[in-house]
């Protein structure tokens, strides 16, 4: 007998009577007939038991064809009614954004010697690079395997120009930045006696809403 409980049905956006029945490669495609028949044969024992385990990345496969990483854990249990075969996947997208983060961060602090600081802003597919000109700059040269610098919204610190006239364009994002820092020794209404930063946001009123939504 077969079953597969709620929280498969959703990482997969597939019914339980979609799933039941079905081959276990079209939901893993790397949990194939022959993947499942050496497991049974050599997968670690259990301790004290006759049951295997093994865990392993992989990938899934959601409702439509979208692929998404994962981890899979395969288990056989020896029962009354024979051996039973379990698989429990997590669903590992959260995981290697983060680590995908993480990478980013490390390449863009390894390759500037004044450092840069990104952050998130609840954008977890989007983060934000700050960064001063000398750091544009380094980017130029710099090799990052996998990142286009250029996806990623851009908060520049480069003092000038003066409020209401048009910043100029800097490497890799030409004239597309997000955001310009153009002075730290500003004064704003109800900010408090002491100097702030202020900023030019590049688009209209409603973008910036929009975007400080995460929309």
């Amino acid at each position: 007998r077969s079953f597969i409980n709620p929280a498969g049905c959703r990482i997969f956006g597939l019914e339980a009577h979609d799933i039941i029945g079905s081959m276990m490669e079209r939901l893993l495609p790397d949990v194939t007939v022959e993947r499942i028949t050496r497991f049974m044969q050599e997968g670690v024992m259990v301790s004290g038991s006759s049951g295997r385990t093994e865990r392993f990345d992989t990938h899934g496969m959601r409702n439509g064809g979208v692929a998404f990483p994962a981890e899979v854990a395969l288990g056989l249990l020896d029962t009354a009614d024979g051996p039973r075969l379990t698989c429990i996947t997590r669903d590992q997208s959260e995981k290697k954004m983060a680590e995908d983060q993480l990478r980013l961060f490390n390449r863009a602090l390894e390759c500037s010697a004044n450092g840069v600081v990104i952050v998130d802003l609840c954008l977890p597919t989007q983060p934000i690079i700050y960064a001063n000109g000398y750091f544009i700059n380094k980017l130029v040269s710099v090799q990052t395997p996998g990142i286009v610098w250029s996806d990623y919204p851009l908060w520049v610190a480069m003092w000038g120009p003066a409020i209401g006239s048009t910043p100029r364009a800097v490497p890799i994002w030409g004239s597309a930045w997000r955001v310009w820092q153009f002075t730290s020794d500003g004064a704003l209404a109800g900010a408090g006696p002491g100097r702030v930063d202020l900023d030019v946001f590049n688009g209209t009123q409603a973008e910036l809403m929009r975007w400080a939504n995460g929309s």
